[in-house]
């Protein structure tokens, strides 16, 4: 105990949670690191209750609950400490919140499984799985392999903890874990790794990421077999299977799983999925901090979506002309707020920066595409002025444009005017 709650072992888990509002002023006093380690060691650790927050999700709202600075440091210590104790013995079925296991991972073992000759599918998930987790059972499975009364009790703190909602009201918690809480995650996997065994033990191949999974079968007579066996299973868990999105097809009629569209041995995006990728883009363009959000929201797209669609598909170049459009978009608003965008240097200027960032996410050839179509749009709109006519665009706005689109025509006219290097269109 006293290792694993070490001091140097506090302050690295501080490194490794979120930046809360109450952050800042626990990792800047050494003293409180000290304190918290005292209090670990001795068992009079007592974490404090949760503040409650509803996360809105389309036309749903998704609870969360939210722990102080000292409790996440807690919290990641020990979720550290029961990932290297339990990870070994999972599934290598389960890809969810695991050490180098990822979405993209189960989708592409969803693909294999296919190619192995499977024919029929059960495609399911758990109804409420977080909220319905069994604490005795949970600390049961537990104490197999815990044996430190202290740390099964820092555990049962953090299950049964409470919290306050937004009008202060305080919220007793009898079963499920948090969402929201750094140790869930974790728990959560040992809790359902009981059905993964269960399945293994009778041969039965699936692929699961949390509460969601697929399972496969060489016929429907067997794949109904597998869903009979599994709903009597799940029941000394007080798990239910979540009927409205249970069924078994034929792989070649189709079936989703974690936003991917699979029929047969072809996998594409879900419609479903495309329209939120649509949406969030159109969204993010409109917000004040238009690239960065695009930026960081293309750079989870590129390392998810664009590796399961194919090169040269009519999705993968859906997906590229969304993200052109979205930049146009976010360009010519920077350029109204800005109002001063209208000139080659500024916007040689802001293409360079955006690029900068950008091309860092490998993401540089769909900004500047877009950057160029914003330029096409921009020029078009407004046909050359005397204010854009400038020594830093000694052509004016229309024929800087067609410069850029026909230079070979305007080649006598930029040697006479000797522009200068850093001015030309293609600094980007």
């Amino acid at each position: 105990m006293e290792d694993l709650f070490s001091v140097e072992n506090l302050k690295s888990a501080a490194k490794e949670i979120g930046k809360s509002e109450d952050y800042f002023e626990f990792v800047n006093d050494e003293e409180n690191f000290v304190n918290l380690h005292n209090q670990l060691i001795s068992g009079s650790y007592i974490p404090e209750p949760l503040i409650k927050i509803d996360l809105r999700q389309k036309d749903k709202t998704r609870p969360i609950k939210l722990s102080s600075a000292k409790d996440k440091i807690v919290q990641r210590i020990i979720s550290k400490f029961l990932t290297e104790l339990y990870d070994k013995t999972f599934s290598n079925k389960s890809y969810a919140y695991r050490p180098n296991k990822s979405a993209l991972k189960a989708v592409n073992r969803v693909s294999d499984f296919i190619n192995r000759g499977y024919t029929h599918v059960l495609k399911t998930d758990i109804k409420d799985f977080f909220e319905n987790i069994d604490h005795e059972i949970l600390v049961k499975i537990l104490k197999e392999k815990i044996k430190n009364e202290i740390l099964i009790k820092y555990i049962i703190f953090f299950l049964k903890i409470g919290s306050f909602d937004t009008k202060n009201n305080f919220i007793e918690h009898s079963a499920g874990v948090d969402q929201g809480s750094v140790v869930s995650p974790i728990l959560s996997n040992i809790y359902i790794d009981l059905m993964d065994k269960f399945l293994e033990r009778h041969n039965v191949d699936f692929v699961r990421f949390a509460d969601d999974f697929v399972v496969f079968a060489k016929s429907k007579k067997k794949a109904e077999f597998v869903l009979r066996n599994l709903k009597r299973f799940l029941k000394p868990l007080k798990l239910t299977l979540n009927e409205e999105k249970t069924y078994i097809t034929h792989i070649n009629n189709g079936f989703t799983f974690l936003g991917v569209y699979f029929r047969g041995k072809y996998r594409t995006l879900d419609n479903e999925r495309f329209e939120r990728i649509k949406q969030k883009l159109l969204s993010y363009a409109k917000e004040k901090n238009s690239f960065e959000n695009i930026d960081r929201y293309f750079t989870l797209i590129s390392n998810y979506y664009l590796q399961i669609v194919k090169n040269n598909t009519a999705a993968k170049e859906e997906i590229k002309n969304l993200l052109i459009d979205s930049l146009v978009k976010a360009v010519i608003r920077q350029k109204e707020n800005l109002k001063k965008i209208g000139n080659k240097r500024n916007f040689n200027r802001y293409e360079i920066f955006g690029c900068f960032r950008i091309k860092k996410q490998g993401c540089g050839y769909y900004f500047k595409k877009g950057i160029q179509s914003a330029k096409k749009r921009q020029i078009r709109t407004e046909r050359p002025k005397k204010q854009i006519r400038k020594k830093s665009c000694p052509f004016g706005a229309y024929t800087y444009f067609r410069i850029r689109n026909e230079p070979g025509r305007f080649q006598k006219q930029i040697r006479t005017q000797k522009i200068r290097k850093s001015d030309k269109i293609f600094s980007c």
